[in-house]
């Protein structure tokens, strides 16, 4: 799972890095204590769908969890899903989030609220 890694605006923009742009994220969710919030999708840097090797987002106050990650210049679909301190995961209930164009910018802001236990299967 990627944890902590924060990107910038001027690691976006070595010609090895040019078909990334920063993924900046935040989710209102108020989780128990010990759970982590973790974006899960369809490309590598979100860890094709698999749990365990997305993105972990980082809790702050007022019980946002943010992250900045480098991302793919293509649409792609993520879910958010709750690692619970047992190791078990619980997904997002729904549809896939998705970013639906191709980004242009070389930064993609994502804000929502993620609900309660009734959002999560």
């Amino acid at each position: 799972m990627i944890n902590g890694n924060e990107v910038d605006d001027s690691q976006l923009s070595s010609s090895s890095s040019q078909q990334l742009v920063a993924l900046r994220c935040q989710f209102h969710a108020e989780l128990k204590v010990g759970e982590t919030l973790v974006i899960v999708g369809s490309t590598p840097l979100l860890g094709k769908w698999k749990a365990e090797d997305g993105f972990k987002l980082s809790w702050t106050e007022g019980n946002v969890w943010r992250g900045n990650l480098p991302i793919e210049r293509k649409e792609f679909e993520f879910k958010l899903v709750v690692e619970k301190t047992s190791g078990e995961t619980y997904w997002e209930k729904g549809e896939n989030r998705k970013i639906n164009k191709t980004i242009e910018a070389n930064t993609v802001e994502v804000k929502s609220t993620f609900g309660t236990n009734e959002d999560m299967e």
